[in-house]
């Protein structure tokens, strides 16, 4: 785990900015009413610069053909995520992509749930559903004090092809709860972790992987710690 605390490390050293601010509201009242237009708009952090692309979700139920996706720095909190049915029958909730272990993107869900759409629950024994897939060599992903339903599989994570080098990513997680969290039967890649105190999950929590406090406005609902 050493590339990933110099990396988090060097972040806290750079001073921080907002990018942009957008909210996404199913009334119309916002920048936009799908989750997945506002994600789409989110500028690609390829060149290792620190900006904040702020996404402000109102209350709702958004129904969206949804993959977390992409090479951009990522908190999700207090979500209710439900995965739906895919034509492949196979299911992955993240995606995060990067190729350069220097880059500051990665996924965190926290204190969050994860759990069947209707249209998914018709099918739930001929699909398999897993916690993320990685797109590039350093894809970073941790879930953290979040109920997984009994939809997740037992190995909770998936290779994207067979070429996917699983040594270098960063998988993990921490204190889940639900009858999907079972480790005993996860995945044996180097790059998976189980995070066993919070000292080490307090590198993903918002205060210290976003460095949220100093940038996210008054007012803007958020944890930023554990």
């Amino acid at each position: 785990m050493n590339y990933l605390k110099d990396r988090l490390k060097g972040k806290l050293s750079v001073s921080q900015k907002i990018f942009a601010t957008v909210t996404v509201s199913k009334d119309g009242k916002g920048n936009f009413s799908r989750i997945s237009d506002a994600i789409a708009v989110a500028p690609e952090n390829n060149n290792g610069d620190i900006r904040y692309f702020q996404i402000s979700i109102k209350e709702g139920v958004y129904a969206e053909y949804l993959i977390i996706p992409s090479n951009k720095g990522r908190h999700f909190q207090n979500c209710n995520i439900f995965v739906r049915r895919t034509p492949t029958g196979t299911n992955t909730v993240t995606a995060q992509n990067k190729s350069n272990p220097n880059q500051t993107s990665g996924i965190i869900i926290h204190n969050s749930r994860v759990t069947a759409a209707t249209d998914l629950l018709l099918v739930l024994g001929s699909t398999q559903t897993y916690l993320g897939r990685p797109w590039d060599k350093y894809s970073t992903t941790v879930f953290m004090k979040t109920y997984l339903d009994s939809l997740i599989d037992p190995r909770g994570w998936f290779e994207w092809n067979q070429t996917t080098d699983v040594s270098t990513l960063f998988y993990a997680e921490f204190q889940n709860k639900g009858p999907g969290v079972s480790t005993s039967g996860r995945v044996t890649w180097p790059g998976f972790w189980i995070l066993h105190s919070a000292s080490e999950a307090s590198r993903f929590i918002v205060g210290t992987f976003l460095a949220g406090n100093s940038w996210i406005p008054p007012g803007v609902p958020f944890t930023s710690g554990l």
